[in-house]
C-alpha cells in the first residue's frame, strides 16, 4: 500500500511539474505572440504612415507629373503636398532642366527639421520673456521659422529680380527663369526667389511643421499668413528678419487696390488648395509666355481657371492672354477650351469633353433630350468657353 502511495505521489508531482512547464512554455508562446503581433503592429502603422506621407505628396496614379497633377479634380487638390504642388508646376520650364523632385523635397524636409530643432531649443526665449513676442507663440515660431531660413540656409529674395515699388520688370524679364518663381530656386544652389516662391517657401516648411499657414494674395504680391483660433496675423517673407503687415498696409501696397478689385478678385483671403494650385498654373503661364511658348501658355491659364473657377481673377488672366494674343497674331486662339455645359468644369478637359461629346451623340439620336440654351448659362468673361469653341476634340497633355 506504500508502495501505491509513493508512486502515487510521484505520479502527482510530475503532473505538476508538466503543468508548470506547460504553462512556462505557454508564457513563453504568449509573449512572443505579444511581441510578433506588436512588431506587426508597428510594421503596419510604419507602412501607413509611409503610405500617408506618400499619399499627400504623390497625386493618386503615383506618378508625379504635371498631367497626373491636372488629371485630379479641384477638390482633390488639398490633400498633397503644396511643395510638390508648386515644383510640378515649374515642370519643363526654362531653369527647370535639371529639376529634381526628390532632392528639393528633402530639402524641404531638411528645413523643417532644422526649424523644429532651433525653435525647441530657444523656446526659453518665449517663456522667459513673451512679451517681446507679441505673447504669441505662434508669432515666435515664424520669427524663428524665418531666422533659420535666412541665416542658416541663406535664403533671400534675389537682388536681380528687386525694382522699386510701382515699377516692376516687365513680364518677359520678371518670369524669364523658373527659379526665380519657383521652389527649386530656393532648394538648389541659388537660395534665392521672390513674392512668387519666398512666401510658398514659408507654407511648405511651416505645415511640415502643423503650423496653420495660408497664402495670401494681395495685389501683384504673395504673402503668409498665420491663422488658428487665437492668433492671426501676416508674415511678410520678401523682407529681411521677420516682418508683420496688417491687411490695410496690403491695400496699399506694393500696388493700392480698391474695395472692389479686393472683393472680385479675392486679394487678402486665405487661399484653399485649388487656388494655390490655380496660383502656381498662373504663374507658370507667364513663365511660358516669357519663353514663346504661347500655346502652353493659354492652356496654363485655362487650368487655372478650371482648378479655382469661381475666382474671376484667373478668369480675368486668361482673357487678358487671349486678347494678347489675338493683337500678336491677328486671330483670336481658344486654347484647349472646355464644354459650354458649367456642370462639367470641375472635370479634367478630358473627361469634360469625352462626357460632353457622348452627351452630344445621345442628343443627335434621339436617346437623350435637348436642354434649352438657359440651361448652359454663358460663363463671364474670361472663361475658357466664351469663343463657342464646343466643336473643338478633347486636347491631349501639352508636352513640354
Amino acid at each position: 500500500m506504500s508502495k501505491y502511495k509513493d508512486r502515487r505521489q510521484q505520479q502527482i508531482v510530475e503532473v505538476r511539474q508538466r503543468q508548470v512547464k506547460r504553462r512556462r512554455w505557454l508564457a513563453v508562446i504568449g509573449s512572443v505572440l505579444v511581441l510578433a503581433s506588436g512588431v506587426a503592429v508597428w510594421h503596419r502603422h510604419t507602412n501607413a504612415s509611409k503610405v500617408n506621407a506618400t499619399s499627400s505628396q504623390k497625386p493618386a496614379d503615383e506618378k508625379r507629373t504635371l498631367a497626373a497633377l491636372l488629371a485630379l479634380k479641384p477638390t482633390q487638390l488639398g490633400e498633397f503636398d503644396v511643395g510638390l504642388v508648386n515644383l510640378l508646376c515649374a515642370e519643363g520650364l526654362h531653369g527647370s532642366e535639371n529639376l529634381d523632385l526628390d532632392k528639393s523635397l528633402d530639402r524641404l524636409d531638411e528645413m523643417a527639421t532644422r526649424v523644429r530643432l532651433e525653435t525647441d531649443r530657444n523656446m526659453r526665449q518665449f517663456r522667459s520673456k513673451p512679451a517681446e513676442f507679441r505673447n504669441s507663440e505662434g508669432y515666435f515660431r515664424m520669427v524663428a521659422l524665418a531666422t533659420v531660413l535666412q541665416q542658416d540656409f541663406g535664403i533671400r529674395y534675389n537682388p536681380n529680380r528687386a525694382s522699386p515699388v510701382g515699377a516692376g520688370e516687365p513680364d518677359d524679364k520678371f518670369y524669364a527663369d523658373s527659379h526665380d518663381v519657383f521652389l527649386h530656386g530656393l532648394t538648389g544652389e541659388m537660395k534665392s526667389g521672390t513674392c512668387c516662391s519666398l512666401p510658398v517657401l514659408y507654407v511648405v516648411v511651416g505645415r511640415r511643421l502643423k503650423y496653420p499657414l495660408s497664402l495670401v494674395a494681395a495685389k501683384c504680391h504673395l504673402f503668409v499668413r498665420w491663422e488658428d483660433r487665437e492668433t492671426r496675423f501676416n508674415i511678410e517673407a520678401t523682407a529681411g528678419g521677420m516682418t508683420a503687415y496688417d491687411d490695410d498696409h496690403y491695400r496699399k501696397w506694393p500696388y493700392p487696390m480698391t474695395a472692389d478689385e479686393e472683393k472680385d478678385m479675392g486679394f487678402l483671403k486665405s487661399m484653399s488648395g485649388a487656388e494655390e494650385c490655380a496660383e502656381f498654373l498662373a504663374t507658370r503661364g507667364y513663365c511660358l509666355r516669357a519663353a514663346g511658348r504661347y500655346d502652353e501658355a493659354l492652356t496654363a491659364f485655362e487650368q487655372a481657371v478650371r482648378v479655382a473657377p469661381d475666382s474671376r481673377f484667373y478668369g480675368l488672366l486668361l482673357h487678358m492672354a487671349k486678347r494678347e494674343e489675338e493683337k500678336r497674331t491677328g486671330h483670336f486662339r481658344p486654347g484647349i477650351g472646355m464644354p459650354p455645359d458649367p456642370t462639367l468644369w470641375s472635370d479634367p478637359p478630358e473627361v469634360a469633353w469625352a462626357t460632353w461629346n457622348m452627351e452630344e451623340d445621345l442628343r443627335r439620336r434621339g436617346l437623350l433630350p435637348r436642354p434649352p440654351p438657359s440651361a448652359f448659362k454663358r460663363p463671364p468673361p474670361g472663361q475658357p468657353v466664351e469663343t463657342g469653341n464646343s466643336g473643338l476634340p478633347p486636347t491631349k497633355q501639352t508636352a513640354n
